[in-house]
């Protein structure tokens, strides 16, 4: 997957359109957020959950991500391996972090990660990456 030609707009998009959205486990999780990411870099949409059964609750995240091998194999099936260290990561690249005991997906914005809360979209340090997937 590579970035597309005027990737930086689309992604600016993404991160202006959920600025204020708040998380939902159906419609606007960390799988869905890093989804949009990606198809904002590259037009493709290239992470989601399993499509049935739907997910709704913590419950049922948990259980498709578990039939996936869990959040991290589910990324680098999809992604490609990792790169190494969160000193490396650049704008729209993927990471996988850890908050409230709970692996997540987020989005490099620059200098502070980015993904979904219940208050829209929360920032944590670059260096609360345990992984980074590059995107494109």
């Amino acid at each position: 997957m590579d970035r597309k030609e005027g990737w930086e707009l689309r992604l600016a998009g993404v991160f202006a359109r959920y600025q204020s959205e708040p998380f939902d486990w159906e419609r606007h999780n960390c799988v869905t957020f890093a989804g949009e990411v990606v198809r904002a870099l590259t037009g493709e949409h290239a992470l989601a959950y399993p499509s049935s059964p739907s997910v709704s609750t913590p419950v049922e995240a948990a259980r498709a991500l578990a039939e996936l091998g869990g959040l991290e194999v589910a990324a680098t099936a999809v992604l490609g391996a990792p790169i190494d260290g969160w000193k490396l990561c650049r704008r729209g690249d993927i990471a996988l972090v850890e908050q409230d005991g709970r692996p997540l997906l987020m989005a490099c914005a620059g200098s502070t990660l980015c993904g979904p809360s219940m208050q829209g979209l929360a920032h944590l340090p670059l260096r609360n990456a345990l992984k980074v997937w590059r995107v494109g």
